[in-house]
């Protein structure tokens, strides 16, 4: 699953063309004289032919005035039927004298983003420098840096055709190339969508981006704007200065927050319970809302605004390349997940 942190040994990636379960291939071992001081991987790539990515910073004994020295070293290994043997040093991207900063670590469709830092590299001396660098892996899992993004406490705009704006801990971001839009939180995730023919207006203020649908602000004057950055289609939420939760997508259906859900295949407001105090916490699966109400717990199909049961056990949480992930806990929180695979290119059930 892209995004998938740590780099235990014992970790599997579900293959959606077999059905079952990949081990993720090891990392390299510590040649002579040298050891890897921390490791870090995620999962990227098609999910048909995921990749496996380690970043490690290696420590290497040296005699002298020197001590030790440290580099950075990052690799990639094709999960189905890799193994270290077979990786592909991708450490050039890093500037010399960084190391990875395991905390900006991340995966997205096709590549990854990697913070760096100034490390050690000998005599007490720690190079200077750090920013975060987006990559994207060919088939062959060729490396191309696409921006490079210097960290600031200012505002930086316009840095190799990508609007950035700096905040703290929070960085936004619109890429020119690839065609996408990520928003990145330094400690939290990171969402891609593909932009198509359809670009965003200039300087826009990013909330979030999922799928393929993007929530944005161009002026303070101007309430929030929910855009499928596919078909170009627009919609203005009834939101004004800030989001009541992240988005969540199913299709072509967005639920924003507990109050306001919209089909934009056809612009339909399913649901705007926007003007009640605190509406039931839901969740979204196909066009039904499963509500978490501490009494009925009903479901409602959203098309008719009917309630089609009571009481919900079971209950949709995500797609994948022809499968359903499932979870059988009862709640909103997905636990005791299961793997559904379509019968005829959809989803069999159960859905409640």
């Amino acid at each position: 699953m892209p995004g998938s942190r740590g780099a235990d040994t014992d970790h599997t990636v579900f293959d959606v063309t077999s059905g079952t379960w990949l081990p993720v291939p090891l990392p390299r071992t510590d040649r002579a004289g040298e050891k890897s001081e921390h490791l870090e991987c995620v999962i990227t790539g098609d999910p048909k032919d995921p990749v496996v990515v380690y970043a490690s910073t290696i420590v290497t004994s040296a005699q002298g005035r020197s001590g030790e020295k440290r580099r950075g070293e990052v690799y990639a290994i094709k999960v189905r039927g890799g193994s270290a043997d077979d990786a592909v040093d991708l450490s050039s991207i890093l500037t010399p004298g960084t190391g990875p900063d395991y905390i900006d670590f991340k995966s997205f469709p096709g590549g990854f983003f990697l913070g760096e830092v100034g490390i050690d590299v000998g005599g007490g001396r720690v190079a200077p420098g750090r920013g975060l660098k987006l990559v994207t892996l060919d088939d062959h899992l060729k490396p191309t840096v696409t921006n490079v993004f210097p960290f600031s406490p200012r505002n930086v705009n316009d840095i190799d055709g990508v609007d950035m704006s700096v905040n703290g801990d929070v960085t936004r971001v619109v890429l020119d190339k690839p065609d996408a839009v990520l928003k990145i939180g330094r400690l939290d995730w990171i969402r891609t969508t593909p932009r198509g023919s359809t670009p965003l207006p200039d300087n826009p203020s990013i909330y979030a981006a999922v799928g393929r649908f993007v929530v944005y602000r161009v002026s303070s004057t101007n309430g929030i704007v929910l855009m499928d950055t596919v078909s170009g289609k627009k919609i203005t939420t009834p939101f004004k200065d800030s989001l009541p939760g992240d988005p969540r997508v199913w299709g072509s259906v967005v639920k924003i927050g507990n109050s306001w859900v919209v089909d934009m295949s056809t612009g339909t407001v399913l649901l705007d319970s926007t003007k009640e105090t605190s509406p039931a916490k839901n969740a979204l699966a196909d066009h039904y809302l499963y509500v978490d109400d501490g009494a009925d717990n009903p479901v409602i199909d959203l098309r008719t605004g009917r309630t089609v049961s009571k009481g919900w056990t079971v209950r949709p949480v995500g797609r994948i390349e022809g499968w359903t992930i499932v979870s059988h806990s009862g709640t909103l929180e997905p636990d005791r997940l299961e793997l559904v695979k379509d019968t005829n290119g959809t989803y069999p059930g159960p859905w409640w």
